[in-house]
């Protein structure tokens, strides 16, 4: 079934109607604002779409676009999207996500004259970012952004890269309140690459060393000094993993 994002939010809120809230009154999304009432929602454990009627864009004026927020941050939402029902969130959702990923479509080319997002268009000093509503999201962001790339080209012709690279690992049971639940590692490490066009990087990576003493013995016997050490054995095996 094709579902635009208009028939998308007219079915979300008929069927979903307390997962949707319009904000009518002037926000500052460049100032935080809304950003605050996503971090004030998401404390409650709310995650409901927010639809913003009067955003101010990057001049302090109202925005003649309105803002849309938090659309995807539930599976029963995501299951809406695809034309499934709300309930049908969890396993059912997985199942069919993966049986379109392996369904895919050709492209269909849509005529300029007919394609909505060709309805307004503006060119030169008439196109301009600071008419958008841009969402600033943290403290340390150094001005509103739009959107990141992981790749930049300098005027030098240097290559930068951003590069993370994330392990993650299960670890042990650990016992909370009485009930076993497994823990994990992880080791994350990011760096930041700069290069001329044809030339080699070598990265290295972590190196995890473990270290584990077993020692086996006769009950009682391992607490007497003299008798611990005829009577136990002790083990150090070392364990290596590389992160590449």
């Amino acid at each position: 079934m094709h579902m635009d994002l208009r028939v998308f939010l007219d079915d979300l809120q008929e069927r979903l109607p307390h997962d949707f809230v319009r904000i009518e009154r002037t926000v500052a999304p460049h100032q935080f604002e809304v950003t605050a009432l996503l971090q004030h929602l998401e404390n409650q454990k709310k995650f409901p779409v927010l639809f913003f009627e009067k955003p101010l864009d990057l001049n302090g004026k109202p925005s003649a676009f309105p803002l849309l927020s938090n659309v995807f941050a539930t599976r029963q939402r995501c299951a809406l999207s695809l034309g499934m029902k709300p309930n049908e969130g969890e396993l059912p959702l997985s199942l069919e996500y993966a049986r379109r990923e392996d369904m895919l479509i050709a492209p269909v080319t849509v005529p300029r004259s007919e394609a909505p997002v060709k309805q307004v268009v503006k060119r030169g000093d008439e196109a301009n970012i600071y008419d958008l509503p841009v969402v600033r999201h943290h403290a340390m962001d150094p001005a509103p952004y739009i959107d990141m790339t992981p790749v930049r080209v300098t005027l030098e012709g240097d290559i930068i890269l951003d590069l993370t690279l994330d392990n993650s690992s299960l670890g042990p049971n650990v016992s909370v309140a009485g009930v076993s639940v497994p823990s994990s590692g992880q080791r994350k490490v990011a760096t930041r690459l700069r290069l001329r066009d044809g030339e080699s990087n070598l990265l290295a990576g972590l190196l995890r060393e473990d270290e584990r003493k077993s020692l086996t013995g006769f009950p009682g016997a391992i607490q007497v000094p003299i008798l611990k050490q005829l009577s136990t054995e002790c083990t150090d095996p070392c364990f290596r993993e590389n992160m590449e």
